[in-house]
């Protein structure tokens, strides 16, 4: 970089400088480096980023030959991953604007590998740079329309890299242009699971709802390999009603099933999360698949992490909770996961009355009566608060508060008495309040480990798989007979907010 001639238009050392910087890159992410040796290398890939982005700022003079470019953008996206930082974005805007603007006049000195290539690095980085991709696409539809041939490897790994960065669009002529000629149709019957998404979402963006069918068809032992981001994005855009037969129709419950068995293993994303439930919905068997996903130990254990401020803990919350109450659907053990994160947070990081309000409320208010504990807890920490008198903070205060004299009323009633709906889960608190009034008289107190030492003897490890990590804390938020308010003890005293 010291020599102007590295990058230099005119200079035959450029292509070579561009590899060595891939093959360094490469070298970087790979390898584990001593510290002072990263850092140094670190600098100068920094100050490579500052010479491609001076270099975008006049593209009619930068370098234009293929191979050097697209090596180039890669060993900088390379070390943006890595990095994780804001490091590199401009740099690559900067290679796509010499690309676009000048380097890519002449499509067919661009080969396939070198297009894939350059789509991938963006990808790498995520960058999505449309009017690159618009760019590629172009090229890559003349060599098709040309007749030159691409590898399964190069055409994939450029439509993934579209499909990543949500630029499949950009590359829709390439998609038509190679349907037209039945350049598709291998794909689709050689399609490993990784590729099922993305083909999915080719054939939905040109419309062949017959290729469709016989993707899914002829691929659906496959689809439980899939993703929870590629079945989530599969039933986002999966075609209207009207626009598929039944076959497509019956494809989606199988879909639906698999990202639900998915949901118990990972925890989806919160907007991951309301797709499954927005599909999980229309399913035939609707409840049996929503019951099935609110219960998943994977969904149950992602709650926010104890550090976390109220504001974030409501948005969190409130993202788990509301898709099944929008779909109507009673989901007691995640509700009273997120009621024992609260009571948690109460005790270890005091809110404002505000803040405190509208976390609580992400709750449904026949949640509270059903918890005792719970409106016990939440009425101590308002005492603790001074209470605003006015405004929209006290409004939500007394929101929170008409709620908590209306589940005490129902509790002092004998209302709340009844079971959660979930007889597993009952029968666990069932025989939690047994354990614990086994070895200890009503009135005394038991420290919370000593508590769930004595459970995971006596308990089978079904409850434990099925509630995850926070499967104690659950089990006593649900309690009527043992009061635990979030600290590290348990009184074995029943519950009696008024």
């Amino acid at each position: 970089l010291a020599e102007p001639a590295a990058l230099s238009p005119e200079a035959s050392a450029f292509r070579p400088f561009a590899q060595m910087c891939a093959w360094l890159a490469h070298l970087v992410v790979t390898a584990v480096l001593p510290t002072e040796v990263r850092s140094e290398v670190l600098q100068a890939f920094k100050k490579l980023a500052s010479a491609c982005e001076e270099l975008g700022q006049q593209p009619e003079t930068a370098p234009c030959d293929p191979e050097g470019l697209c090596r180039l953008a890669m060993a900088v996206a390379l070390v943006v991953r890595d990095e994780k930082g804001d490091f590199g974005t401009e740099a690559l805007e900067g290679l796509a604007r010499i690309c676009v603007q000048r380097a890519m006049d002449e499509a067919l000195h661009w080969r396939p590998q070198q297009l894939s290539v350059l789509a991938s690095a963006y990808a790498a980085a995520e960058v999505p740079h449309e009017g690159l991709f618009r760019t590629i696409g172009m090229a890559a539809e003349r060599h098709t329309a040309l007749g030159n041939e691409w590898t399964t490897e190069q055409l994939l790994k450029l439509l993934h890299s579209g499909w990543q960065l949500g630029q499949l669009g950009a590359l829709e002529k390439l998609l038509r242009s190679l349907h037209a000629d039945a350049g598709l149709q291998r794909y689709v019957r050689e399609a490993a699971a990784r590729d099922l998404p993305l083909l999915f979402s080719v054939l939905v963006l040109i419309n062949d709802l017959q290729m469709l069918e016989e993707l899914l068809r002829s691929q659906r032992e496959k689809l439980h390999s899939v993703s929870m981001q590629g079945l989530t994005t599969m039933l986002r855009e999966w075609p209207q009603k009207e626009g598929g037969g039944p076959a497509l129709a019956h494809t989606k419950a199988t879909v639906v099933r698999e990202a639900v068995a998915a949901a118990g293993r990972k925890a989806p994303s919160l907007a991951e999360l309301q797709i499954l439930v927005d599909a999980a919905s229309e399913d035939s068997k609707a409840l049996s698949r929503l019951t099935e996903l609110a219960a998943s130990p994977a969904l149950l254990t992602s709650m926010p992490p104890v550090d976390t401020s109220w504001q974030e803990l409501r948005t969190a919350l409130d993202g788990l909770l509301a898709p099944f109450a929008d779909a109507g659907v009673e989901v007691p053990r995640l509700e009273a996961a997120c009621a024992a994160r609260l009571v948690t947070a109460m005790e270890r990081s005091p809110a404002e009355p505000r803040e405190l309000a509208t976390a609580i409320l992400v709750l449904h208010e026949n949640v509270f009566a059903s918890m005792p504990i719970f409106i016990e807890a939440v009425a101590e920490s308002l005492a603790k608060t001074r209470l605003p008198s006015k405004g929209l903070e006290a409004a939500e205060v007394r929101r929170l508060c008409t709620r908590l004299v209306r589940a005490a009323a129902k509790v002092g009633r004998g209302n709340a008495n009844r079971g959660s709906g979930d007889q597993e889960l009952d029968n666990w608190v069932d025989r939690l309040d047994r354990c614990v009034f086994d070895d200890g008289r009503p009135g005394s107190e038991r420290r919370l480990d000593w508590l769930e030492t004595q459970a995971c003897k006596r308990f089978a490890p079904a409850a434990r798989e099925a509630l995850g990590s926070s499967w104690m804390t659950t089990l006593l938020i649900r309690s009527k007979r043992l009061a635990w308010t979030g600290g590290k003890t348990v009184s074995l005293n029943s519950p009696k907010p008024r």
